[in-house]
């Protein structure tokens, strides 16, 4: 069970010729009495555009959770959990980032990031001010478990074209290293466990045992079943998720599939 304390931020800002100002409201929340999960942090910012040629209007948002660094003593795994957060807002608000910069995460971070997306937004406004707004929407939470901790980061965005695009991605930190653990780190025996995760990837996907997955439009490498590293643990089950453009067309959207953990109990050396 995960205890955490909420820093709640709504944060709506003026950032181009374009946006017209909006309210700036606070709310913070009391910390828990549990000492292990004090520095555990979780806030929103959220920037409100107006479009001044079609009335129109959009809010990026960015909600977040990180290990707050001026709380002590701090674990390897935190550090390593907050450089991924870092990695991940930089990248994707900027697009190209300057690794020589550092970085600490607080709300002031995630806010500047935000407006970093509407900045670049607003150049391209200025070059045509008929384009549709561009669109930001984040989600950075944490998970933590007995041996590792989860890191699940996602977005979707929208910066002009046809559709917008999304993406979700899970990354388990081990919490004595630090290091990211993969399948192989999870599992005993992935070839058995390949077998399970086929007839649970059909099943939830509709597929017959024995149709042609790339008759069928699936991108895997020659046809043939492939787990990716992209996972989760929910509700008993283990949970992978394939994203957009991955192993089918956009228009087949993010494709999931799970295993009961019930199925797994001798194949298991990390649970949850």
């Amino acid at each position: 069970m995960r205890i955490f304390f909420i820093l709640s931020v709504g944060i709506l800002l003026a950032s181009c010729h374009s946006t017209k100002t909006a309210e700036i409201t606070t709310t913070p929340e009391p910390k828990p009495a549990t000492e292990h999960t004090k520095d555990l942090v979780m806030g929103k910012v959220e920037i409100q555009h107006f479009s001044d040629y079609a009335a129109d209007t959009t809010v990026h948002t960015l909600s977040y959770m990180y290990y707050d660094a001026t709380i002590g003593p701090k674990a390897v795994y935190k550090d390593s959990i907050n450089q991924h957060i870092i990695d991940f807002t930089r990248t994707s608000t900027e697009f190209e980032i300057d690794e020589s910069r550092t970085a600490t995460l607080n709300n002031e971070f995630f806010e500047k990031q935000l407006k970093s997306f509407e900045a670049i937004a607003a150049e391209a406004y200025s070059m045509d001010e008929t384009e549709n707004l561009w669109d930001y929407q984040g989600t950075i939470a944490i998970t933590e478990y007995p041996n590792f901790v989860a890191l699940e980061i996602g977005n979707w965005t929208y910066t002009g074209g046809a559709h917008g695009n999304g993406f979700t991605g899970y990354t388990m930190i081990d919490r004595k290293t630090g290091a990211v653990l993969n399948l192989a780190d999870f599992v005993t025996d992935l070839n058995a466990f390949a077998v399970i995760a086929e007839r649970e990837f059909r099943k939830d996907n509709e597929i017959g045992a024995n149709d042609n997955l790339m008759e069928l439009g699936y991108w895997f490498e020659e046809g043939k079943f492939q787990c990716n590293e992209n996972f989760f643990f929910d509700n008993n089950e283990l949970v992978f998720l394939y994203n957009n453009y991955e192993i089918a067309p956009y228009s087949a959207g993010q494709i999931t599939f799970s295993i009961s953990l019930s199925d797994l109990t001798n194949l298991l050396r990390i649970k949850p």
